[in-house]
């Protein structure tokens, strides 16, 4: 029996008030930096408020509430 594919989408495509768990890191560079800040594979995360015009995102990620940039947000991938 095949195994169910996973399908991942990243944290900046997330509307505010939906929460999901973090997968992995697309950019190696930034995955060094989100888990120096607590953003850990196995996270719970969800988007509290994102700035318009594509800019920062406010999240909480398990107990912190983190500030991110845009880049760092698309780097974020959730687990569907």
């Amino acid at each position: 029996m095949a195994a169910a594919a996973t399908s991942f989408f990243t944290l900046s495509t997330m509307p505010a008030g939906v929460s999901g768990v973090v997968s992995h890191f697309g950019d190696q560079h930034l995955a060094g930096r989100l888990m120096a800040m607590g953003v850990l594979p196995g996270s719970r995360v969800e988007v509290l408020r994102s700035a318009p015009f594509g800019g920062g995102f406010y999240v909480k990620a398990d107990n912190l509430l983190l500030a991110l940039r845009s880049e760092e947000a698309q780097s974020i991938l959730i687990r569907q």
